[in-house]
């Protein structure tokens, strides 16, 4: 079977959410995980936050972008509708896949928090 993870890292993180929503879906798989997160990276892409095209492997890692959750939440609902997977991921199935992906970002520091309103 080939390998469908492209770096180790992404493997930890579709295992993570995979372990903690296996309970609750038993049918869940690491591919049902890749599809949802794939299409999360489509609208990373859309909305300028990864560049595809960007070829030297460099990132600027000092710029911070505004993640809006619900956002990502209609597009990602809004494509799985469209391509006809609705009956198998279900809204609740998505935000619970959304909800452990930001946890795990959130524990392995992928993203930094920019409000700076508790500084006086």
């Amino acid at each position: 079977m080939a390998d469908i993870f492209e770096t180790e890292d992404e493997k930890k993180e579709y295992e993570y959410i995979l372990n903690k929503l296996k309970g609750e879906y038993k049918s869940l798989t690491i591919g049902d995980v890749e599809y949802i997160l794939d299409i999360v990276y489509d609208y990373y892409v859309k909305e300028g936050f990864i560049k595809e095209d960007d070829t030297d492997g460099s990132e600027d890692e000092d710029e911070l972008v505004d993640i809006y959750e619900d956002e990502i939440f209609e597009y990602v609902t809004s494509r799985v509708e469209q391509e006809g997977k609705s009956g198998k991921f279900t809204d609740q199935l998505v935000d619970d896949i959304l909800a452990c992906d930001y946890e795990y970002c959130e524990e392995t520091g992928i993203f930094e928090d920019g409000d700076d309103d508790d500084k006086a």
